[in-house]
Formats: C-alpha cells, structure tokens, sequence
C-alpha cells in the first residue's frame, strides 16, 4: 500500500489533477485512493461511498486495479474479492472499469 501510495502520488505519474503541486497534498491525495485489499467495516463504508460518488459521476470514468487480485479469490461470497471486486454491475456502474492484476495466474 505505501509503495502505491507513493508512486501515485509521484507528480510524474500523471494520474494527479494539475492542481495538485505540493508533496503533501500529492500523498494525502493518493492516500484518499489507494485501498488495502480487505473488507473491514471501515472498508465498508468506503466503498459504499465510492458506489455513491461512481453514480452521481457518470461521466467520470472509475478505474478500479486490483494488484495481486488471485489473493482471496476461492474465499467465498462474504470476502474482500466478491465485495470489492464482483460488486460493479455492467448496467448500473457504466463508467466503472475494473483490471485485476496478477503475476500468479493459477491458484485454487
């Protein structure tokens, strides 16, 4: 998560809105994104706000990048997977794109 955490909020990265120019504001902006792959009751209530702002945003593209997303995958519909990942609807979340990364292609 820091490594994420600080190569997104590099300013040579070119995922920062230009408005951002200090190191500070760059790092709490990456912060506000970057998710550990867990589903906590404050996880939760971060996704539930992301679906939120993803429905009043409809021209905004979301692009949700699951790193190391074998992790998890066979545990069962009440995990971190199924909720984070399985949880974006073809019809109902348009402008969400989700890429599952993953060095390990096989796993049971």
């Amino acid at each position: 998560q820091n490594q994420t955490m600080r190569r997104g909020g590099d300013g040579q990265a070119g995922v920062l809105p230009s408005s951002i120019t200090s190191a500070t504001e760059r790092l709490q902006h990456a912060k506000n994104r970057v998710r550990k792959y867990r589903y906590s009751e404050d996880d939760q209530r971060e996704h539930e706000k992301l679906k939120i702002e993803v429905q009043n945003k409809p021209k905004t593209l979301f692009i949700i990048v699951a790193d190391e997303c074998h992790w998890g995958i066979t545990q069962g519909n009440d995990k971190a997977h199924n909720r984070l990942i399985n949880d974006w609807e073809d019809e109902k979340h348009k402008n969400v794109i989700v890429l599952q990364v993953s060095a390990t292609p096989y796993t049971s």
